[in-house]
C-alpha cells in the first residue's frame, strides 16, 4: 500500500512538473505570419596585401518582406536607393535567408552576394570591384528546449513565459568566394572559392519581463576548417557572433529590435590573414493570421 501511494505521488509530481515546463513556452494558435523588416547593414572587408586597408559596402538600409508557416520561415531584402551615399556608386547586394525549427533544432540557410565596395582616400571615396559570395547551411541543437525558445526572441512565433537560457551545439557548412576584379586586392585577383566545415556552438539567454517584454543575449562561435580550391591550401576561419534582441510578444502581433555582429578571420597561412566584419541593426514586425 505504501509503495502504491509513493508511486501515485511520484506520478502526480511528474505531471505537475511536466505541465509547468510545457506552459513555459506558449504557441499562438495562428500559424501563418507576415514579416516586415528594416535593416541597417554594415559590411567591412580588410585585406592584408591590398591597395586599401578597409573597404565598406555602400548599401546602408534595406527593407525586407517575408513570411512563416508552422516551423518554416523565409526573408528577402532589398536596398533602398535613396539611402545610398551619392559620393560613390551603389553596391550590388542580394540576400536570401531561410530558417526551419523542428523540435529542439534550428536549421539555417542563406545565400548572399555583395559587389562593389568603397573606401576613403584623401577625403574622397574610391570604389573597388570586390565581390564576396557566401552560402551557409547550419544546424544547432538547444539543450534546454523545454524552457527556452530561440524563435520566441528572433522569429516571434512563440511566447516564452519565464526567464531561461540554453547551450547550443551543432555545425555548419560554409562556402565563401572572393574576387577582386580590379586587382586592388592582389591576393584575390583570381577568384578564390573556399568550402569550409565548422563545429559551432554558444549560449543564449532570454530575460522575461512583465507583459511579455523580453531581452535576449546570445554569443555564438565556430571554427571553420576549409580548403582554398585555387591553391589547394588549408584555410582556418574562426568566427564570433554576438547577438542581442529586445521586443514584445503578443498573440496576433509582435516586434523586436536585433543587433548582431559577425567577425570572421581568414587565416590563409601564418603570414597572410584577412577579415570580414558584418554588423546589422534590424527592426522586425510580425503579424499572425
Amino acid at each position: 500500500m505504501i509503495h502504491r501511494k509513493f508511486f501515485l505521488f511520484t506520478l502526480l509530481c511528474g505531471l505537475v512538473v511536466g505541465s509547468a515546463l510545457a506552459s513555459s513556452i506558449e504557441t499562438p494558435e495562428k500559424k501563418i505570419s507576415l514579416r516586415f523588416s528594416t535593416l541597417f547593414n554594415f559590411i567591412n572587408f580588410s585585406a592584408k596585401d591590398s591597395y586599401f586597408k578597409n573597404c565598406n559596402l555602400n548599401q546602408p538600409i534595406d527593407i525586407g518582406i517575408g513570411g512563416g508557416f508552422g516551423d518554416f520561415f523565409w526573408d528577402f531584402t532589398y536596398a533602398l536607393p535613396f539611402s545610398i551615399d551619392d559620393k560613390s556608386s551603389p553596391s550590388e547586394v542580394f540576400e536570401l535567408k531561410t530558417n526551419f525549427y523542428p523540435r529542439g533544432l534550428w536549421f539555417h540557410g542563406m545565400v548572399g552576394f555583395y559587389n562593389r565596395f568603397v573606401f576613403p582616400k584623401e577625403e574622397e571615396y574610391v570604389e573597388t570591384k570586390l565581390q564576396i559570395f557566401e552560402a551557409r547551411i547550419s544546424g544547432l541543437y538547444f539543450l534546454e528546449n523545454e524552457r527556452f525558445s530561440w524563435r520566441a526572441a528572433y522569429e516571434l512565433d512563440r511566447i516564452q513565459k519565464e526567464t531561461a537560457g540554453s547551450w547550443l551545439v551543432g555545425g555548419e557548412f560554409r562556402l565563401l568566394g572572393l574576387h577582386s576584379k580590379d586587382s586592388m586586392a592582389p591576393y584575390y585577383a583570381k577568384r578564390r572559392m573556399i568550402p569550409m566545415l565548422a563545429p559551432k556552438g554558444g549560449y543564449s539567454h532570454t530575460f522575461i519581463f512583465s507583459n511579455d517584454w523580453f531581452l535576449n543575449l546570445t554569443l555564438l562561435g565556430e571554427m571553420g576548417f576549409g580548403i582554398d580550391l585555387l591553391s589547394d591550401k588549408f584555410v582556418l576561419a574562426p568566427e564570433a557572433i554576438p547577438k542581442l534582441a529586445f521586443g514584445k510578444n503578443a498573440k496576433s502581433w509582435s516586434w523586436n529590435m536585433i543587433i548582431q555582429c559577425d567577425y570572421t578571420l581568414l587565416l590563409h597561412n601564418t603570414k597572410h590573414w584577412d577579415s570580414i566584419y558584418d554588423a546589422s541593426f534590424v527592426v522586425l514586425f510580425v503579424r499572425r493570421f
